[in-house]
């Protein structure tokens, strides 16, 4: 089975947090096990803190990271089986507004509109025909 977009950026997304000393932290006793003195951190987001220095550069790794991670896997996958994997992962066929998840979901991807709704139908149809609604 080809690899997700996270499997594909998982171990050089963790040595780009390493290397600009960032980390996770869910709550403040974390924070204060990995803080170092006298440096100053931002929250990047779902749980990712950042010295205040390297917010930008961790930012603009991580991001041609995830560039480098699609094209890698668009030129191993179809856009139908990027598609598919997608709507499964997150159920979208329970989901009443399952086209627009969609549409957010692979917006870093180069895909017409077109393109995912002509694959979104075909896999409400196949879930349709396969007992999976």
């Amino acid at each position: 089975m080809e690899k997700t977009l996270k499997q594909i950026k998982h171990d050089e997304q963790h040595e780009i947090i390493k290397n600009n000393g960032a980390f996770f932290a869910f709550n403040d006793q974390q924070y204060k096990e990995q803080k170092k003195q006298n440096t100053i951190y931002v929250n990047m987001g779902v749980g990712l803190i950042c010295p205040k220095n390297n917010a930008k550069t961790l930012k603009k790794e991580l991001d041609d990271l995830n560039k480098k991670a699609i094209k890698k896997q668009m030129e191993k996958q179809s856009i139908k089986d990027i598609v598919f994997k997608n709507c499964f992962n997150y159920e979208l066929q329970y989901s009443f507004n399952g086209f627009e998840q969609l549409k957010e979901i692979l917006q870093d991807y180069p895909i017409k509109e077109t393109e995912l709704s002509l694959y979104y139908n075909q896999f409400i149809d196949h879930c349709l025909n396969n007992d999976l609604i």
